[in-house]
């Protein structure tokens, strides 16, 4: 049986005002940039979609739109506002 060394990371970025972290048990010298990456885009993902404060987000535009105006949003920010509707 072999053993693989492991170590503790620690990834973390900022995202929607503050700070995300993550502290994870991976195998030493695991390149972990692909997963900080990913976790960093989808962070940016939901501030892109659902962010109050981005004039740009989806969840912006939806807020700014005329009374029966129809938007396209992304299946994400739809379930979040039907959530809201309960």
């Amino acid at each position: 049986m072999t053993s693989t060394a492991l170590d503790i990371a620690r990834l973390g970025g900022t995202t929607m005002g503050t700070t995300w972290s993550v502290s994870l048990v991976v195998p030493r010298q695991r390149d972990l940039h692909p997963l900080h990456a990913g976790i960093q885009a989808r962070l940016d993902e939901v501030v892109a979609q659902m962010s109050t404060w981005e004039a740009g987000s989806d969840l912006s535009r939806y807020n700014r739109a005329d009374a029966g105006q129809y938007l396209v949003l992304p299946i994400e920010t739809r379930h979040v506002l039907a959530l809201s509707l309960i």
